[in-house]
């Protein structure tokens, strides 16, 4: 039989008419909480069920120990989540003061530009300080680099000229020129003075607007300047295998520009430049001077357009064709150098049209050719155009020296055959003859 002498009774249980009984004896078990039911501290003040008893201080500290594990597990999870939230902060911090504090490279643009007339963006030039070829040049444009080229060194381009005269010519010259170049010289004499340039050489890629690669001319007047003289009307534009004619300006300043675009490139030209007085205004020998100081090729001369204000390009021209050139109308004909088979004479200028119905094409041999010879056929030559006129769009070919031209053949039914000859060495000259045939007919 068990011991019940260490029962203890509620005597305030029997309000309710139940007895309660607590007995730290039954350890392990729960004890279940009644309603409305206390007991009453004992005389020391202490409960039967309070932590200093052997029940409670099992129940609690079994409790206080599940606790405590709980908190350490927790605790040891922030600490974790929050060394790695210090860490990544670092990093980002680190990145940052790389970024801020590291040296940008050399050359490397400094921000993005749209590009023009395209839809990808062009990288920002830098300003390089080279000099220009004999003159006391301070350079300020260099070719553009499209975006996404590699960083590669580029030729210099482009500067102010000042002085008497100079010279300069495209970037890599006689090399081809790089891809979307744009050159900008600014060309300044003395007060009271103008200025006289001429391309020495010349070989552009174009078309008949010269919309990709070109050579653009711009006055620039002084400030407060109203001299009409000054506007021709926008730049001049050139392009082209031709050079073009000797350019005199009206005033002392001069912008040249240069433009290429991003394919097919060619050798460039070389310019020379000079400072001349008003009056003083020329022309090359083999070139007509017009509306005091505009320079024309000779084969604007008696083709029927009137290229000069003052008309001159187009008076005597009856007495300039007495010799040679003239209109050629039938379906097939000959022409040739005077005296040909003898040596031609000197400084001659022969102008032949040759126009067959609509529908019709021409084809024109070439026979027993033989002119002075040159690099660039600058002194005697004959030159070929797909035109009722001279312009350089029109061109088919320039030919001298003693090497037979190709069978040419006109995209329509008009073709102009310039012959030029200046004062020095006279050769053999030509022979020639044309065909027309129907524009559908295979030759």
């Amino acid at each position: 039989m068990k011991d019940f002498t260490e029962i203890t009774l509620c005597p305030e249980a029997l309000d309710n008419s139940k007895t309660e009984f607590c007995n730290p004896v039954f350890e392990g078990e729960e004890p279940q909480a009644m309603p409305n039911t206390k007991c009453p501290p004992e005389e020391d003040g202490t409960s039967p069920a309070s932590p200093r008893d052997g029940l409670g201080g099992q129940l609690w500290g079994q409790a206080g120990w599940r606790y405590r594990d709980d908190c350490k597990f927790t605790w040891l999870c922030v600490a974790l989540m929050s060394a790695v939230l210090l860490f990544l902060i670092a990093l980002l911090l680190g990145i940052v003061i790389h970024q801020l504090t590291s040296p940008q490279s050399p050359g490397a643009p400094a921000s993005a530009l749209p590009a023009r007339g395209t839809t990808s963006t062009t990288a920002a030039p830098t300003r390089r300080d080279l000099p220009v070829p004999k003159t006391a040049a301070t350079p300020t444009q260099s070719w553009l680099p499209t975006a996404g080229t590699p960083a590669l060194p580029v030729p210099a381009c482009g500067g102010t000229l000042r002085g008497s005269e100079g010279s300069f010519s495209s970037p890599n010259y006689p090399g081809p020129y790089p891809p979307d170049a744009l050159c900008i010289w600014h060309i300044e004499v003395g007060p009271g003075l103008t200025i006289q340039l001429k391309m020495e050489t010349f070989s552009v890629e174009g078309t008949a607007s010269c919309l990709f690669d070109r050579v653009e001319l711009y006055e620039e007047p002084r400030a407060g300047s109203m001299d009409p003289a000054l506007d021709r009307g926008g730049p001049t534009r050139f392009c082209g295998n031709v050079a073009p004619p000797t350019f005199n300006s009206n005033s002392n300043h001069l912008r040249v520009v240069f433009v290429s675009d991003s394919s097919v490139g060619a050798p460039g030209f070389s310019a020379r430049y000079r400072a001349v007085a008003p009056s003083e205004k020329s022309c090359a020998w083999d070139e007509h001077l017009c509306d005091q100081g505009l320079c024309l090729h000779l084969g604007f001369i008696c083709d029927g357009f009137h290229d000069c204000t003052d008309k001159s390009d187009e008076a005597n021209c009856s007495l300039k064709h007495k010799e040679c050139g003239g209109p050629l109308t039938a379906l097939e004909g000959h022409f040739s150098t005077p005296s040909h088979p003898q040596p031609y004479p000197h400084q001659q200028l022969c102008l032949w049209q040759i126009s067959v119905p609509v529908g019709h094409v021409i084809d024109l041999h070439f026979h027993n050719f033989s002119l002075e010879s040159h690099e660039d056929c600058s002194f005697d030559f004959v030159e070929v155009h797909d035109s009722t006129g001279t312009g350089a769009a029109s061109l088919m070919g320039r030919f001298c020296g003693h090497q037979l031209p190709p069978i040419l053949t006109s995209s329509r039914h008009v073709m102009t055959i310039l012959f030029v000859a200046d004062e020095g060495v006279a050769d053999d000259g030509f022979f020639a003859t044309y065909q027309a045939r129907n524009a559908t007919e295979s030759r």
